[in-house]
């Protein structure tokens, strides 16, 4: 795409250090002499990509964790959330590399959340920090609160972050012990919750804070937050009627620091630069972020004066607003690609800039982004020059929230080509053992395979038929796992072997892989029902 005066106006705002290698060399991936020797080369080239361009795909459950296996990005935010879960000396903040002190606090982190040894990030440690710390679901509140009513100590820290993020609590260190400082933030977050009738009373008039279960789940369900005050009862109402200023200040009443900081952590969500959603709210990019907001939602063009009554203040037509978007579609990975295509070589460079700087943003509000770009589906259709007539600031969103969805969509698809990969390497290590046998320690039943393909069936003892169906209902089953593993990596081949002979960019690979998202997914749970 030749300069144009709008995209070195977009360019300016994606100024971050290029520090992945594709920035500099690209994807340098391995072209294989035929679709064998491809398929050869498929692992090999999904490490090139996700090396070059900071993919961060978790490892199959079935694979030990080693540290130095670790990605960086996921490395990062590992350690940035651990840090805002209170555990400390976690080491720079800033590295991407497993080290010691690192080590060290998820050994800590995993005692308390009850989660099994093991070293380096593994799925189930990933999906307890995403659970305790990203603000869309899902969450389980009986995973974290034993049947006697007792706090799992990681819960209690994830509570002081969120009662933070709402204004409840100071932005203070958190730590996993259950006093004053857990008590009346939450103390004060039922009290707004029952003055803003946002929940059933019933349930504010338990006494006991380890009974209260309903109450823990609704602080950390942020989608049904925003709903209810989006029903905009007669108390929401009142506490928006005059609308809120944009500015937080200390004595501000607690109702109305709770909607300004509920409303500030959605649009962060979305992808607008809001700043520290732990911090006060400030004027600047609070209101900076409802006039993108409200400039490109709106059914008709706003006029200046309707935008001004819209976004000087916080009024109750934007969370009705921002909580009809959760409910409308998402955008299409069919979509997605093809805006990629369109803008392949600038979107490459802002990837290498934007991505690497991202942190807590990267892994949280999918959702929210597929519904956001679903809602500027239209858009996506024009070029980024286009798009930044409407308004840098707007185009910026738009390529982050882009951004956000390969990124994190493209981690799953990723994890589950590894998935798909282990399964047919397991069954392919059955054929090569040369036989498969039933019964232990006595063997009743073996079935040989012959190099030739043709297989014998040993039928030993009284017992032996039964024993025989059985070796032949797993025979069937692995010879399913096989071909759905198969099929599974044929797609992915296809794609990577374009990708390497120059058909398609790095960037571009991403995308149609997300867009082979559905059937991945797919046929890899019809592997899981196979196991």
């Amino acid at each position: 795409m030749p300069p144009t005066p709008e995209l070195d106006k977009l360019k300016l705002a994606f100024t971050g250090a290029r520090k992945l290698p594709a920035a500099t060399q690209g994807v340098q991936l391995r072209v294989g002499a035929d679709a064998l020797e491809d398929a050869e080369l498929l692992e090999e080239n999904l490490r090139r990509l996700e090396d070059a361009a900071g993919l961060s795909p978790l490892p199959p459950a079935v694979v030990p964790v080693k540290a130095e296996e670790e990605y960086e990005l996921r490395v990062r935010a590992v350690r940035l959330r651990l840090s805002h879960l209170g555990f400390k000396d976690v080491g720079d903040l800033d590295s991407g590399k497993m080290d010691v002190k690192l080590l060290k606090a998820l050994h800590s982190f995993r005692q308390e959340a009850g989660l099994p040894r093991n070293v380096g990030i593994d799925a189930p440690t990933w999906d307890a920090l995403q659970e305790l710390v990203a603000l869309e679901p899902p969450f389980n509140v009986d995973r974290w609160v034993s049947p006697e009513g007792k706090l799992n100590p990681v819960l209690t820290r994830a509570m002081q972050l969120r009662l933070t993020v709402l204004g409840m609590r100071d932005n203070r260190p958190v730590d996993g012990v259950e006093d004053q400082y857990t008590r009346i933030p939450l103390a004060r977050f039922e009290g707004v919750v029952s003055m803003l009738r946002l929940a059933e009373t019933s349930t504010l008039a338990k006494k006991d804070l380890r009974k209260k279960k309903d109450v823990i789940e609704l602080l950390f369900n942020h989608d049904a937050q925003m709903d209810a005050v989006a029903e905009g009862g007669p108390r929401v109402r009142e506490a928006l009627k005059d609308g809120l200023e944009l500015n937080e200040q200390k004595d501000l009443d607690p109702e109305k620091r709770y909607l300004l900081r509920l409303a500030r952590a959605e649009l962060w969500l979305n992808g607008y630069p809001i700043g520290d959603i732990r911090e006060p709210v400030r004027e600047k990019p609070m209101r900076a972020s409802l006039q993108v907001h409200w400039q490109h939602v709106a059914p008709a063009p706003l006029s200046a004066s309707a935008l001004s009554q819209l976004t000087d203040r916080l009024r109750l037509e934007t969370f009705q607003e921002l909580a009809r978007q959760q409910h409308e579609p998402e955008v299409s990975p069919e979509e997605l690609a093809a805006f990629v295509k369109a803008n392949e070589s600038t979107l490459q460079d802002y990837w290498t800039r934007d991505v690497p700087n991202n942190d807590f943003f990267l892994w949280d509000g999918l959702r929210r982004a597929f519904r956001w770009l679903g809602r500027q589906v239209k858009r996506l259709a024009e070029g980024l020059a286009d798009l930044v007539r409407r308004g840098v600031d707007y185009a910026v969103t738009l390529v982050k929230n882009v951004f956000r969805a390969l990124f994190q969509k493209a981690n799953q698809v990723l994890t589950t080509i590894r998935k798909a990969a282990t399964a047919f390497v397991d069954g392919v290590g059955l054929y090569l053992k040369g036989e498969l046998r039933e019964g232990t320690p006595n063997v009743r039943a073996v079935c040989r395979f012959r190099p030739d393909g043709d297989t014998d069936l040993l039928v030993l003892g009284d017992d032996g038929i039964d024993a025989a169906k059985v070796v032949l209902e797993r025979m069937k089953r692995v010879g399913l796992a096989l071909q759905l593993a198969a099929t599974v990596l044929a797609l992915v081949v296809g794609l990577v072997g374009a990708a390497a002979r120059g058909l398609i960019g790095w960037i571009a690979l991403i995308a149609q892989l997300v867009r082979a998202a559905p059937e991945l997914l797919s046929l890899v749970e019809a592997l899981a029902a196979l196991a």
